[in-house]
């Protein structure tokens, strides 16, 4: 049976001094997903005063990173001390990281007059515990409450800020009947740390989307509102649009498309198209609706630029069967404005002060995305780079409202595998290095069961703790399967070593 070491370090990373207690290591294990997940590790205070120093010690160690050595001198295993429990005859003291949240905001429905059941959904502003923060990183949470004001809003954040900036200990049931005392610790990989950060991006949505009541004709008159457009600007980039939504109804029976163009700028009109998008009329209503064009190619574009949405209709005008679109005329999106072609000339609408209900989509590279999940910033705060070995392409949503964590987010890019059809798999190196690569190929398989049930290497050498077993494709020697499947979990214990699943 491997034997196991275990050393703790300074919460900078730094050498530390180590406990006046041996801690034995009871269990690890790994994920295909993050590699090292979990380790359970306990230990026994060496005589009577070490319940005083168990004590003090149980909230220090929090968030201080962890290593497992096996004999062989391997580092088979690397997190951080997640919970702590000091276990003492009829008791146990327990700290842990769960409900720690130094950076807060409040959701919240913002009351209406005389309407407690109404409102808008809103966010309060963040706010943080600095001196937590360098304690023990940053961690995120979002509090949902009820319907309220702002004021009442602000106050229940700061409130939940300082109940939940600081580990609070509880008590617990106890594990031993024995008269020493006893610590427990619960560590995690440092892939759950991707969890405290909620990822959030407030680039991509650009436009003018509270209810307009002017209704502004599109497609009845050539000289008139045979085409309106309606123009955008954004103070970042650069971004791919991807669509355009507007809100629209149809007048009486249409049969043909809403055309929608998104053109350059030409001296504060409309200028070259860059990629257009149809919409049958069978899509439009005859009531008021958000209507999507999908724009392909998708376009780039450049902050501080002005761009512009033209609509036409695909058929011929007709002053008995059209569409109509919503305008306000008091300049509510000022990053734009409405023009109509009056048959040789692009006119201003309501002086300049007019426009349309709609808003643009931006897109992103998945590779980009990628990054800045996993940025420093981001869910990457104790990671130290990042390494992508496989070719990944495409593009995802460029907005993110806050609502997954960074973890959450990065697992759903990796499903949709690289530019090979692969799913994509992720490790966190000893150098707390996160590697992007592709699941291996089946015939890519690096460990077997043999028949009586022992993990190998290909090459017959019996499988450490320290070799990358979760991620890697294993052949069983006793033919329970056709494939060779993907080892998704992997666990240590003392008594029974190493063992799969997949």
């Amino acid at each position: 049976m491997e034997k196991m070491s275990v050393r703790l370090a300074q919460r900078d990373f730094s050498t530390g001094l180590q406990p006046a207690l041996e801690l034995q290591v009871e269990r690890l294990t790994w994920k295909a997903l993050g590699g090292p997940h979990e380790a359970v590790m306990t230990g026994t205070a060496r005589d009577s005063g070490g319940d005083a120093f168990l004590a003090q010690w149980a909230p220090d160690v929090l968030r201080r990173p962890v290593t497992v050595t096996n004999q062989a001198g391997e580092q088979a295993w690397w997190g951080y001390v997640h919970r702590v429990e000091v276990d003492r005859a009829g008791s146990s003291l327990v700290y842990n990281l769960d409900e720690l949240a130094n950076r807060v905001c409040v959701l919240y429905w913002q009351q209406e007059p005389q309407l407690e059941w109404s409102g808008e959904r809103s966010f309060t502003p963040w706010v943080d515990d600095l001196e937590s923060q360098k304690i023990y990183g940053v961690k995120e949470r979002i509090f949902q409450l009820r319907s309220m004001d702002a004021a009442e809003a602000l106050r229940a954040r700061d409130a939940l800020l300082a109940q939940h900036s600081r580990p609070q200990p509880h008590l617990a049931g106890s594990r031993s009947a024995g008269l020493k005392s006893r610590v427990r610790l619960e560590c995690r990989g440092w892939w759950e740390t991707l969890t405290w950060k909620i990822a959030r991006f407030d680039d991509g949505y650009e436009g003018f989307v509270k209810p307009a009541s002017i209704t502004q004709n599109l497609g009845r008159s050539a000289s008139a509102d045979a085409r309106i457009a309606q123009s955008f600007r954004t103070a970042y980039g650069s971004w791919m649009c991807g669509e355009a939504v507007v809100n629209i109804r149809s007048v009486g029976v249409t049969t043909d498309q809403v055309v929608c163009e998104l053109c350059t700028d030409a001296n504060g009109t409309p200028g070259v198209a860059l990629t257009s998008a149809t919409v049958d009329a069978s899509l439009v209503s005859g009531s008021r609706w958000w209507v999507k064009f999908l724009f392909d190619p998708r376009v780039e574009i450049q902050a501080n630029t002005p761009y512009w949405l033209v609509f036409s209709r695909g058929g011929a005008l007709s002053t008995a069967n059209y569409y109509q679109l919503y305008m306000d005329n008091s300049n509510s999106y000022p990053n734009g404005k409405l023009m109509t072609w009056s048959g040789t000339a692009w006119l201003d609408s309501a002086g300049g002060l007019g426009d349309v209900n709609f808003y643009t989509t931006g897109y992103t590279a998945r590779s980009t995305r990628l990054a800045e999940l996993t940025a420093q910033g981001n869910g990457g705060q104790f990671l130290t780079s990042l390494q992508v070995q496989s070719v990944v392409g495409g593009e995802t949503p460029l907005k993110r409202e806050g609502i997954l964590d960074c973890q959450a987010e990065l697992e759903s890019l990796l499903a949709q595998g690289s530019d090979s059809a692969s799913r994509l798999l992720a490790q966190i190196e000893a150098d707390r290095r996160l590697v992007i690569y592709d699941q291996p190929a089946e015939e890519a398989w690096r460990y077997m069961l043999d028949g009586s049930g022992a993990l190998r290497t290909r090459s017959g050498r019996a499988a450490w703790s320290h070799d990358p077993l979760a991620g890697q494709r294993v052949w069983l020697a006793n033919h329970w399967l056709d494939a060779q499947p993907i080892i998704q979990t992997v666990e240590w214990t003392l008594e029974r070593g190493l063992s799969v699943t997949w």
